[in-house]
C-alpha cells in the first residue's frame, strides 16, 4: 500500500463517521467492530505494524460487501474504503489473510476453477469465432443457467454473432478469500483464452466480473485484450436500434433492485429502468432506496458463501423495501440469489424478463 492509502485510512478512522447509517453490515449486526471507521483503524494499525490479525479481527475487516454505501456521505472523495480493506489484508505480511471457513471454496477454485465445485461445460453459443464473447460467469453457470439461456436467446433473436469460451472464474473470489496468487493464475488463464478467441468485445451480465475485467485485471498487469460491455447497456442499445423487439406484452407487476456495482461503480443508473419502460403492459412500482441510494442485498464479495448468516440478515432487510405482491427484477446473479426465498417474492434477472417478451 502507498503512503497516501494510509493517510486515507487514518482520515476514515478519525472521521465523524456519517457513513454509519449507510453501512448495511453495521446496520444488521450492530457490532462496532464492523463499522467502517473501526475496520479502517484495524487496517491502519496493521499497516503500521502495530497489529497482527486474529481470526476475529480478520473476520471484522472482511465484513465488507464492497457496496460502497459508505461513499454516499463520505467527506473524502479519494477514499475507496472497500478496496483499502481488501488490499490491507492481502498486501501486509503481518496480516492473516484467510479464514478456515473459506478454505473449501479456495480448494474448489484450484480444482475446478469455480468456487461452487464442478460445473458442466458451456452448452451454449458454440458457433466458432465471432467478434462478441459472452462471458456467463461461474455464479450463473452454477446456480441460474436459465439466465444464460435467456441471454443467448436474446442474442440469437437480435442476430448477434457471439462465442463462448471454456471459462475460468474471473478470479476475484480468490482475492476475497485471501489468495491473490490464485486470483492472478485464474486471471492469466482467462486473459489467454480471451486473446485466443479473437473477439473484440466481451459481454457479461455479472457486475463483479465486469468490475474485475475492467479494473482489477489492469491492476494485475493483465489488461483484457477486448472491450468490456455490461449487459444492461448492451441490451438497451439493441432495443433502441430496433434489433431486439418486444413481441408480447407483459402482465407482470415488478419492482427493480439496483445492484450496487452497476449504480455506484459502473454508473448504470438509467439503462435498466429504460428497458422496463419499453415493455408494454408491465407495471413498475418504484421503491425507496433505489438508484445510487440502493441497499445491498447481501451478495457483494461472495457474502452468500463467506458469511451466510450476515448475508441472510441483509437480504431480509432489503426485501422489506419491496411491495408485498409483484416480482423483483434485478441485473445481477448475486442479487437474484440474495433476494430469492423459497416462500418469498419471485425474482428474475433482467435478461430473463426480456427473453420472456422478446423471444
Amino acid at each position: 500500500m502507498s503512503e497516501r492509502d494510509l493517510e486515507q485510512l487514518i482520515n476514515c478512522a478519525l472521521c465523524p463517521n456519517m457513513c454509519r447509517s449507510d453501512c448495511p453490515v453495521l446496520q444488521v449486526l450492530k457490532r462496532e467492530a464492523v463499522s467502517p471507521a473501526r475496520k479502517a483503524r484495524f487496517a491502519a494499525m496493521a499497516y503500521q505494524g502495530n497489529l497482527v490479525l486474529s481470526d476475529d479481527i480478520l473476520e471484522a475487516i472482511a465484513h465488507c460487501l464492497g457496496c460502497q454505501a459508505c461513499t454516499l456521505r463520505c467527506p473524502f472523495p479519494d477514499l475507496d474504503l472497500c478496496s483499502e480493506l481488501l488490499l490491507s489484508r492481502l498486501n501486509e505480511a503481518n496480516l492473516k489473510s484467510t479464514l478456515p471457513a473459506w478454505e473449501g471454496y479456495l480448494l474448489n477454485l484450484k480444482k475446478y476453477s469455480s468456487p461452487y465445485g464442478q460445473i458442466r461445460a458451456n452448452a451454449y453459443g458454440e458457433k466458432g469465432k465471432a467478434n462478441l464473447l459472452f462471458f456467463a460467469g461461474c455464479t450463473a453457470r452454477a446456480n441460474n443457467p436459465h439466465a444464460i439461456e435467456a441471454t443467448t436467446r436474446l442474442l440469437d433473436q437480435a442476430g448477434v454473432d457471439y462465442q463462448m469460451i471454456a471459462e475460468d472464474c474471473c478470479g476475484f473470489p480468490a482475492d476475497t478469500w485471501g489468495d491473490p496468487d490464485l486470483s492472478y493464475q485464474l486471471a492469466s488463464e482467462n486473459s489467454r483464452k480471451m486473446e485466443a478467441s479473437g473477439a473484440t468485445a466481451l459481454l457479461t451480465n455479472c457486475p463483479e466480473c465486469w468490475l474485475t475485467f475492467k479494473e482489477r485485471y489492469p491492476a494485475m498487469g493483465l489488461p483484457p485484450p477486448l472491450d468490456i460491455i455490461d449487459g444492461p447497456s448492451f441490451f438497451y442499445q439493441l432495443m433502441q436500434s430496433g434489433k431486439l423487439k418486444v413481441k408480447t406484452e407483459s402482465a407482470l407487476k415488478v419492482s427493480y433492485h439496483d445492484p450496487c456495482i452497476w449504480v455506484r461503480r459502473a454508473k448504470k443508473l438509467n439503462e435498466p429502468q429504460e428497458i422496463l419502460k419499453l415493455i408494454p403492459g408491465l407495471t413498475v412500482t418504484e421503491i425507496d432506496a433505489s438508484g445510487k441510494d440502493t441497499r445491498c442485498c447481501g451478495g457483494g464479495r461472495m457474502f452468500q458463501l463467506s458469511f451466510p448468516h450476515t448475508s441472510n440478515l441483509l437480504s431480509e432487510r432489503r426485501l422489506k423495501d419491496f411491495p408485498v405482491d409483484g416480482t423483483i427484477v434485478t441485473a445481477c446473479p448475486f442479487c437474484r440469489e440474495g433476494l430469492s426465498r423459497d416462500d418469498g417474492k419471485p425474482v428474475l434477472e433482467l435478461v430473463e424478463l426480456l427473453a420472456a417478451v422478446c423471444t
